[in-house]
């Protein structure tokens, strides 16, 4: 027996005939070239061949391009070289050297030195493996191992073993490991690596997170989270307050009102492959303060001596906060109540005064006012107490008929919980009555409607 002429391209290729028909296609690589050597070279000794004769030394590519026209036919066995175009030795280059060094004695030759030419292990990516080369070879003569080519993922070990240590980025390979005796007999085997890849859950970088947001503003809000095996994530939430929304991108748009508290919400991200991590995140509302504000920056109401009379002061808060309020520079003969009602009562000696009124919304927020009070007669005060914009009125200590500008239209009074006691419909008339003979002692609140039916003052009467 005698092999005359064979070869195995170690490249891929694919040939077609002169009229564009497909031919055929190969799909050759290096790797099962060298199988196809060393199994050649094995079949020929154990059938005690005479010789075997390789077809082409090296890849005969620039012959291929220029003398044969690049002829799809001599394009089969261009790539069939035990070297490459360049030269450079392929892996069946060392099988092919093993063998043309082995001894020509036929006594010395021996069985395979591997139990089988062939194995396949499976390694966890992110695991390491050790296995003995004893467990495929017989080695009953101190064979020594070595590996025909490198993966970067498996060390050769003195101890006649090897260690396979795959991390997640790396792939599988075929490993040729070489076994060979004191005669120098040469033996291979072709191991098979894979890889198993565990899918890894995705993660935030934290657990609990708290963001601080204002209301009556709108804030986004993205997660983020990292997938070690690069899976696509989603992300989904729970326990939203109705002022949240998600877009498209799964970003959280927060849009809280003055009237929203804090809240706690999960944010669950997933890879598809039914790993998981959640998100506690504390969403805490803050409030941009404002301040409560007055009216009017200045006031004049016109006081008689030896008269009392009540003044009550207004500001409005927009946040709906409670509003104290404080006088600094009142005279002798004004004081507040515990409801904060200015109490007026001059005497004869009794000058004009400018009162600073502050409001204080106990949050930092304030305003202020001037109030002139001013000291003299009835007509100056009738004068004084017309102004459009607001209405005051001397109440005597126990008179039942007030005194009203002839633009009021109607007069309600209440009591300070704020029901209606009476409602009068006044004319043109400048004088009105109440009904309620005597009024019971308290404090009493009538509002003046003018002909727009526009609330003017809050009038405050003393018992």
């Amino acid at each position: 027996i005698a092999v005359t002429e064979s070869s195995y391209p170690a490249q891929h290729w694919i040939a077609w005939g002169d009229n564009g028909q497909f031919v055929g296609e190969f799909f050759g690589t290096e790797e099962k070239q060298y199988e196809f050597v060393s199994r050649l070279l094995r079949s020929a000794q154990d059938k005690r061949a005479h010789y075997v004769i390789y077809f082409n030394i090296r890849d005969y590519d620039s012959l291929w391009s220029v003398y044969m026209d690049s002829s799809e036919i001599m394009k089969i066995w261009r790539d069939a070289g035990l070297y490459d175009e360049a030269g450079n030795a392929r892996l069946a280059m060392n099988a092919w050297h093993e063998w043309y060094t082995k001894s020509l004695n036929p006594l010395s030759w021996r069985k395979p030195l591997f139990i089988k030419s062939h194995d396949t292990i499976v390694v966890a990516a992110g695991d390491s493996l050790t296995r003995s080369f004893l467990g495929w070879s017989y080695d009953r003569y101190g064979y020594t191992y070595r590996a025909v080519n490198a993966v970067p993922y498996v060390t050769i070990l003195p101890e006649k073993s090897l260690t396979i240590a795959p991390s997640y980025t790396d792939s599988a390979a075929l490993l040729i490991l070489c076994a060979e005796d004191s005669s120098r007999n040469v033996d291979t085997l072709r191991l098979f690596l894979k890889i198993r890849y565990p899918n890894r859950a995705p993660h935030f970088p934290i657990k609990n997170d708290t963001i601080t947001i204002l209301a009556e503003q709108t804030s986004l809000w993205a997660p983020s989270a990292g997938d070690p095996d690069s899976n696509h994530m989603d992300f989904s939430y729970r326990n939203l307050p109705g002022w949240a929304d998600i877009d498209s991108f799964q970003v959280l748009i927060l849009t809280p009102t003055r009237r929203d508290g804090s809240t706690m919400v999960w944010v669950l991200v997933t890879d598809g492959m039914s790993a998981a991590d959640t998100l506690f995140l504390r969403i805490e509302v803050i409030y941009s303060n404002r301040p409560p504000e007055f009216n009017d920056a200045e006031d004049t109401i016109a006081v008689v001596p030896k008269e009392r009379m009540a003044w009550t002061p207004l500001a409005s808060d927009p946040d709906s906060d409670f509003v104290a309020y404080h006088y600094v520079g009142l005279p002798e003969w004004a004081e507040p109540t515990a409801e904060q009602i200015l109490c007026i009562s001059p005497d004869e000696l009794s000058s004009s005064k400018t009162v600073t009124v502050l409001a204080d919304d106990g949050k930092g927020g304030s305003d202020t006012m001037h109030l002139v009070l001013k000291v003299g007669n009835t007509a100056m005060m009738h004068s004084l107490n017309e102004n459009p914009s607001r209405l005051y009125v001397l109440l005597p200590a126990f008179s039942h008929t007030i005194i009203l500008p002839g633009w009021i239209r109607t007069v309600l009074m209440y009591d300070t919980r704020g029901r209606v006691l009476e409602q009068l419909a006044v004319g043109y008339g400048k004088q009105i009555g109440f009904s309620r003979q005597p009024l019971a002692r308290g404090i009493y609140i009538i509002q003046g409607l003018n002909e727009e039916a526009r609330i003017i003052q809050k009038i405050i009467r003393l018992k």
